[in-house]
């Protein structure tokens, strides 16, 4: 038993088969030594950002896209302030960004990810080939800020290559309450079983403060298998619909889903060799990309002074029951 990864959960290390012992004998005895233990036990599960589809081709951004953050709740010039999510932070726990999304990077110009705070992304710097989750991140906290434009966004890079483990998301939920997030945005999950869901995930949900918001992509398995972390009870779970508002087939979807809006969306994306231009957009698919339209309409809600504790349902007050789907909602309108 070696160290907590979280403040009530500690990994369990197995030492290396001996003997020609197949792996899976030595993890079926180890989990059935945990469990007569009277202790509970979890694998320590793989999480995938959840990147459904993508149509990778340079598309027409939307406007407006200029702005500057505003100083105080309301801002003349701009615009914007009170109702777009100013005072607010979102943490992406996720692939991390471009590492040429700001205007200091001599990259996008167009004020869509200005003033992110971001751990970079590595895979975007050799796109050729490009790897399936490669400007992941990125479209998610574009699509925050394409909500809620006067966000703070602070991303967090948890994901390898698009895996990432139990305990490093649990460790950057914790990381991201500390540092202030108001909402923690969750575009990744993997199915499993209740009685194996993700402990240290858990436990990190269960000591974060009340007013932080947990919203979580249900995935893109298109069954009632739940997925985690969005299947807890304390996580808004988002599901996806189609263009014309119908549930996505390809969707997570069951009794624990909250809230569904689209999934596919025209995003920011990363430049390569066929998504080029100084500020290259794409159009991504997936309970990914429906999970930030739904963080960022929280925030929306929180910068109107809805408190924290109401604002889910403040949010799905304005939406259509569907089983298994919660709550269909329109929030961006492409």
């Amino acid at each position: 038993i070696d160290d907590l990864v979280t403040p009530r959960v500690r990994r369990l290390r197995l030492p290396a088969p001996a003997g020609g012992t197949p792996p899976e004998d030595l993890l079926r005895d180890a989990l059935a030594a945990v469990a007569a233990a009277g202790l509970r036990v979890s694998f320590n599960h793989g999480s995938v950002c959840n990147d459904g589809r993508m149509s990778v081709k340079q598309f027409t951004p939307p406007k407006p896209v200029a702005y500057r953050l505003p100083p105080r709740d309301t801002d003349a010039a701009t615009g914007f302030g009170v109702g777009r999510g100013f005072g607010v932070t979102v943490a992406v726990l996720d692939t991390g960004t471009d590492w040429e999304l700001s205007d200091q990077h001599d990259g996008r110009t167009d004020g869509w990810l200005a003033g992110v705070v971001e751990d970079r992304e590595p895979e975007s710097r050799n796109p050729n080939p490009l790897h399936w989750s490669t400007g992941h991140g990125t479209s998610v906290a574009g699509i925050i800020r394409m909500v809620a434009p006067a966000t703070h966004v602070h991303v967090y890079r948890v994901a390898v290559l698009g895996v990432v483990s139990e305990v490093a998301v649990a460790q950057a939920i914790l990381r991201a309450a500390r540092d202030g997030a108001d909402i923690i945005n969750l575009s990744l999950g993997t199915p499993a079983l209740p009685e194996h869901a993700p402990l240290a995930i858990e436990d990190a949900l269960a000591h974060l403060p009340a007013r932080v918001l947990v919203v979580a992509s249900a995935g893109n398995h298109g069954t009632f298998a739940k997925a985690y972390p969005a299947a807890f009870d304390r996580v808004v779970a988002v599901g996806a619909t189609d263009l014309h508002d119908r549930p996505a087939p390809w969707s997570g979807k069951g009794d624990h889903v909250t809230v569904s809006t689209r999934g596919l969306v025209v995003a920011p994306y990363v430049q390569q060799p066929v998504v080029q231009g100084r500020n290259p957009f794409a159009a991504v698919g997936g309970t990914s990309f429906s999970c930030p339209q739904i963080s960022a309409a929280l925030a929306v809600l929180l910068s109107n002074g809805i408190a924290p504790s109401q604002a889910v349902d403040a949010l799905i007050a304005n939406g259509r029951p569907e089983p298994d789907f919660g709550v269909i909602l329109r929030v961006l309108d492409q």
